[in-house]
């Protein structure tokens, strides 16, 4: 004898429970987030390139490596995106040869010969930073940590005023975050921070200052 066929009812709580269950795979998995990752790099790519660095693609492609990172847990597969981002994603052979070259081969989403895409010139690329550093700092020795760290000054500090020729000038928001990582991730593990000037009164001041004025 057949069974009473399930109402509209059943039939919907059903529906809503299956789409759930893809949802929460789709936002939890690898597979979400290599999906969501292509969708925002075929994004970008598909832009004109002097519309890469102000459109909203950025702000989800680090939003979605800061999901990837700080609730997935997947810290390598967001440390790469923030890489990708600062577009140092070959991060030992950049630093080592503008350490011994000068030279600046930045690999990811920056062109240095149009200075076009997001990089270290992008607003939000000191941020990035940091949290890129959160994620590598967990597990990692004090000695990585630390030198891991001073390459934010080395970017933001010594980099951005080249490729942007403003010189002595660093990135419009490296203060806001400077205080933080040198006192959090260099002094912390014993390191002597880089030299840097005193913040001049128009740029951002550090990252406590101005959440304190909230």
């Amino acid at each position: 004898m057949a069974g009473k066929p399930l109402s509209w009812k059943w039939k919907l709580t059903i529906a809503l429970v299956v789409l759930l269950l893809v949802g929460i795979g789709f936002v939890f998995t690898p597979w979400g987030h290599s999906t969501m990752k292509g969708w925002i790099d075929k994004g970008y790519e598909n832009l004109a390139a002097d519309e890469r660095k102000d459109s909203e693609l950025a702000d989800s492609y680090l939003q979605l490596a800061w999901w990837t990172g700080f609730i997935c847990q997947s810290s390598k597969d967001a440390q790469a995106m923030y890489k990708d981002f600062l577009a140092i994603s070959d991060e030992d052979e950049f630093f080592s040869k503008y350490a011994s070259f000068g030279q600046m081969p930045f690999k990811g989403k920056f062109d240095p010969k149009t200075k076009t895409g997001w990089g270290i010139m992008h607003p939000r690329a000191p941020e990035a930073f940091l949290s890129y550093l959160e994620l590598y700092s967990e597990g990692q020795s004090g000695q990585f940590i630390k030198d891991e760290a001073i390459k934010y000054h080395t970017l933001f500090y010594e980099i951005y005023p080249k490729l942007t020729r403003k010189f002595g000038k660093p990135h419009p928001n490296f203060y806001v975050y400077w205080e933080k990582i040198k006192n959090n991730y260099i002094i912390k593990y014993k390191a002597m921070p880089p030299h840097v000037a005193p913040k001049p009164p128009e740029f951002p001041g550090p990252i406590e200052l101005e959440e304190g004025k909230k």
